[in-house]
């Protein structure tokens, strides 16, 4: 194994069998979360589960303390966190079902805002605001659990949150032709309820929660000395991707920062988005001397508790953007896909399964010449893991029944890439056998005749590599 690489052998997601601790399972955990709830008397409703007494509660608007929780910890969490509120008789939500921690801690399923809300606690009395989130953060001490993007920490060590905000659908403001939530300020105006941490405290407000977490300044480390991050480009539970300016040359460069949060989407007690960066840095360093169809890794540093690797800003445009809008002439797609099975070839020379091979990761540049991106999920010297990773449509059916890491993951999804840009296929086959396009009028018939081989070949037992790929495209063209 490459120094410093993450051995992803031993990490199971929960959805795939995973385990939260050395005595409990996914399905055990599920089991006894509904028992918890039930113990306490809360009933389920849709997403949430309530306490009886939930819907006499007709407060518009006040503050909220969160509870986040990572999925190795939380049914701890809940244990420790519910008979405390329920002695201050406050109105609170708790989330349904376990499965569902997962789902609102990647922030991609119920949006970025959300992430980490566990528990919800409506305070309807600031006078008991500290003391219940004193109480919840010393028995919480310790625990795990996401940052929760809206709010304010309350206290450093334990995951316990606070903001203030609707509790009711009843507020709304129009804001460019949407519906919004909203807050009514003590004139009667309203306002945008925006999830964000900067909003959490209204300037028309004093927080009842007294002094809280000190919020930790990115001003001494890089993002606030050398890096101007100016655009996100996609936020999520684990991290986001930024677009900066590095200040340190003469002059300004534009490049890419890549986010590994602490706790973010953290699989078991081992893998969270920090581990995910660290293993792109490890694997972009042991592919650099082998190719330069990856982007330049320039600089990684640690800030806010989080881990971030800077890279080159690669301009081009990516391969699912110009399937979708563009028709490139015959001799320019074919340059691109040379110049992809040169990067893809470039991997298999490196033992590297990408695991991540589609047409969004895949940058065209002005020259047709391509890089590929995203190398958080790929592993080097033929380790195997027992977890999917990879976009639905760019792995073969089999897969999911067996390891998640051999090379033919890659070679299945080089083919689908291919398959698309010589067919003009905006999305990949999900059901190759009934759904097959015609390629265009130029592409040789006997070439796509071996393509729809690679694609299908993988389910029927017969296994091929990239150096075939790339010799049959070869000969067609």
């Amino acid at each position: 194994m490459t120094e410093g690489q993450l051995d992803l052998r031993s990490i199971h997601p929960l959805r795939a069998g995973g385990r939260l601790n050395d005595q409990m399972n996914p399905e055990e955990a599920a089991s006894l979360w509904l028992q918890c709830c039930k113990k306490h008397g809360l009933q389920t409703e849709g997403f949430w589960a309530l306490p009886p007494s939930f819907h006499q509660f007709s407060q518009l608007q006040g503050w909220k303390v969160h509870v986040s929780a990572s999925p190795s910890c939380a049914l701890t969490t809940l244990e420790k966190a519910v008979p405390i509120i329920l002695a201050y008789g406050l109105p609170f939500k708790v989330i349904a079902n376990f499965d569902d921690i997962a789902k609102l801690n990647c922030g991609l399923y119920y949006g970025y805002s959300q992430i980490g809300k566990v528990i919800t606690v409506y305070i309807s009395d600031d006078s008991v605001a500290k003391p219940i989130a004193q109480e919840l953060a010393v028995a919480l001490r310790g625990h795990k659990g996401p940052v929760i993007p809206s709010d304010e920490r309350f206290a450093v060590d334990a995951p316990v949150f606070f903001r203030y905000g609707a509790f009711s659908s009843e507020l709304r403001l129009e804001s460019d032709g949407k519906s919004i939530p909203a807050i009514r300020t003590p004139e009667g105006q309203l306002l945008p309820d925006r999830r964000r941490s900067r909003d959490s405290i209204p300037y028309f407000l004093t927080s009842p929660f007294g002094q809280v977490a000190p919020r930790s300044s990115f001003y001494q480390t890089p993002l606030g000395t050398r890096y101007l991050v100016y655009e996100a480009l996609s936020q999520r539970g684990k991290g986001g991707v930024y677009l900066a300016l590095d200040t340190a040359g003469q002059a300004l460069k534009k490049c890419i920062i890549k986010e590994g949060r602490a706790n973010g989407e953290s699989i078991g007690d081992l893998v969270d988005g920090r581990c995910f960066i660290n293993q792109e840095i490890v694997v972009l360093t042991h592919l650099h001397q082998y190719t330069k169809q990856v982007p330049q890794l320039l600089d990684t540093f640690e800030a806010c508790g989080n881990k971030y690797a800077v890279m080159e800003h690669v301009d081009g445009a990516a391969l699912y953007d110009l399937l979708q809008t563009t028709n490139l002439p015959s001799e320019t797609l074919i340059t691109i896909v040379r110049s992809f099975l040169r990067a893809m070839l470039a991997l298999e020379a490196a033992k590297c399964t990408w695991r991540d091979c589609k047409p969004h990761n895949i940058i065209v540049k002005s020259d047709n010449e391509v890089v590929l991106l995203d190398f958080e999920g790929a592993l080097l010297h033929d380790l195997e893991c027992s977890f999917p990773w990879g976009s639905k449509g760019y792995f073969p059916t089999t897969t999911c029944f067996g390891h998640w890491c051999s090379s033919s993951q890659d070679v299945f999804a080089a083919a689908m890439v291919i398959y698309q840009v010589l067919t003009g296929l905006k999305t990949p086959l999900i059901n190759a056998i009934e759904q097959w396009a015609a390629p265009q009028p130029w592409v040789p018939f006997k070439f796509f005749e071996m393509l729809q081989k690679f694609i299908c070949g993988e389910d029927v037992g017969v296994k091929r590599d990239m150096r075939e790929l790339h010799s049959i495209f070869a000969r067609a063209f």
